[in-house]
C-alpha cells in the first residue's frame, strides 16, 4: 500500500507515492505560520497544492527556490488572509480552482477581498467553506470534480 509518514513528520524535499498519488513536501518545520507544511499532490495529469498557513515570505521563498508550484487545485494559504497569496506565487500555480478554508463570520474577516480579487483575476473558480460549506475536490487523474455542501444555517450578521 504505499509508505506511511515517518512518526516525526515529513521533511522538506521528501517525496513518496501512496496508491498512485505522488506526495512532495515543499516546506514545513517550524512553529509559526511559515513553518506550515506545504505539500504538492499529483495523480495522473492533476495536481493539488496544499499551503497550510504560510505567508508571503514563504510564498516568495518557494517561488525563488524554483519549486514546481503548478497545481490544478490550490488550497489558498492562511485562510485567504491579506498576508498571503502574493501575485507571483499565484502566477506560478496556474490553478484552475482555489479553495479557501475560513469560518463563517470569523473575527479576522477572512478571506480578504483583495485576495479573492487576485484569485478571480487569474480566472480561478473559487470555493469558500464559509459560503459553500464542506468542499470536496476529487479526480481520477484526468477529470476534476468539485462538490460542496452548503450549510443550512444562515450567516449571522455582526
Amino acid at each position: 500500500r504505499g509508505a506511511a509518514l515517518p512518526p516525526w513528520g515529513p521533511g522538506v524535499g521528501e517525496c513518496w507515492e501512496v496508491e498512485g498519488v505522488l506526495v512532495e513536501v515543499l516546506a514545513g518545520r517550524g512553529d509559526d505560520n511559515n513553518g506550515s507544511l506545504v505539500i504538492r499532490l499529483s495523480f495522473g495529469r492533476r495536481s493539488f497544492l496544499l499551503t497550510g498557513d504560510i505567508e508571503q515570505e514563504k510564498e516568495r521563498e518557494l517561488v525563488i527556490q524554483g519549486y514546481d508550484l503548478r497545481a490544478d487545485v490550490l488550497k489558498v494559504a492562511h485562510h485567504g488572509s491579506g498576508t498571503s497569496s502574493i501575485p507571483e506565487f499565484l502566477d506560478q500555480t496556474r490553478a484552475l480552482i482555489a479553495v479557501i478554508s475560513a469560518g463563517r463570520n470569523n473575527s479576522f474577516g477572512h478571506p480578504k477581498s483583495e485576495v479573492v480579487a487576485r484569485l478571480r483575476s487569474r480566472g480561478m473558480e473559487i470555493y469558500e467553506t464559509a459560503r459553500h460549506g464542506a468542499i470536496t475536490i476529487s479526480t481520477d487523474g484526468g477529470d476534476l470534480r468539485a462538490e460542496h455542501h452548503t450549510p443550512t444555517a444562515p450567516l449571522i450578521a455582526r
